[in-house]
């Protein structure tokens, strides 16, 4: 739902709640300031109508989590990485919006820029479009994907390299496993770990995709956009946090 704009005296207009106390930054001291900072959150307000109409494939994220708890070690790495792949070409498809006969088609198929994970994961961190973590821990998903596809003889995430890696991945479960009072739960469970970074990083993917672009094309701080409540945030952002809830209570819940 939009947002109605407010606006305060003498017809200036009020800066969001969420925000009033600093201006967004901008300080109030003076009038230029205060009109800057409302100016600006107004537009914050609007990219985050756009975020609220982005598409997050909810039932896309929830079927691969499902099947990657379900499969063997070297299918679930593969298959964990083959869904960040489809989210970055989806993303990058819903956000590049240029009318070129056939550019998609070149960019993506053959030896066009997006070709490759190893280019469209650059790309998006040229652009700014996703946080240096996001961009960090893809390569990471990555480089276990093809430690299981090189190497026939490595079948599961005791091995020592792929343990390596899993730990090398933001380590973002312990807030909710403490919430659970599982805070050790994972802690000797490389397959558990993998499992809940690697579903981490592609929920945080799909966020930073739905907010990153239309942030950096307003000139915004993608951070002022995310900087709600929950119940502010728009639904489909709360449906990620939910589908990385699921994912992490079946996880730890499981017996292998």
């Amino acid at each position: 739902m939009r947002r109605e704009r407010q606006f305060g005296k003498k017809g200036m207009p009020k800066v969001p709640r969420d925000n009033e106390e600093n201006n967004w930054g901008f300080g109030t001291d003076d009038q230029v300031n205060q009109l800057a900072g409302a100016m600006y959150g107004s537009v914050v307000i609007s990219i985050r109508e756009e975020a609220a109409a982005y598409d997050i494939g909810a039932y896309r994220l929830r079927r691969t989590f499902e099947a990657a708890r379900t499969e063997a070690d070297r299918s679930t790495a593969i298959l964990m990485f083959a869904l960040a792949e489809d989210l970055m070409l989806s993303g990058l498809k819903q956000n590049l919006h240029g009318d070129v006969k056939g550019g998609w088609k070149e960019l993506s198929s053959g030896n066009g820029l997006l070709a490759t994970a190893s280019d469209r994961i650059t790309l998006l961190a040229l652009l700014d479009w996703i946080q240096p973590t996001v961009y960090a821990d893809l390569r990471v998903l990555k480089t276990i994907r093809n430690h299981f596809a090189h190497h026939p003889d490595v079948i599961g995430f005791d091995d020592k390299r792929v343990q390596g890696l899993v730990s090398a991945l933001s380590s973002v479960e312990k807030p909710g496993l403490e919430t659970m009072g599982k805070g050790g739960a994972t802690a000797k469970s490389p397959r558990k770990l993998f499992l809940l970074r690697a579903a981490s990083t592609l929920v945080r993917l799909v966020s930073n995709l739905a907010i990153g672009p239309a942030a950096r094309q307003g000139n915004v701080a993608p951070g002022h956009v995310e900087e709600l409540s929950w119940e502010q945030l728009p639904s489909n952002l709360q449906e990620l946090h939910r589908i990385m809830a699921e994912h992490m209570i079946a996880v730890v819940s499981s017996a292998s």
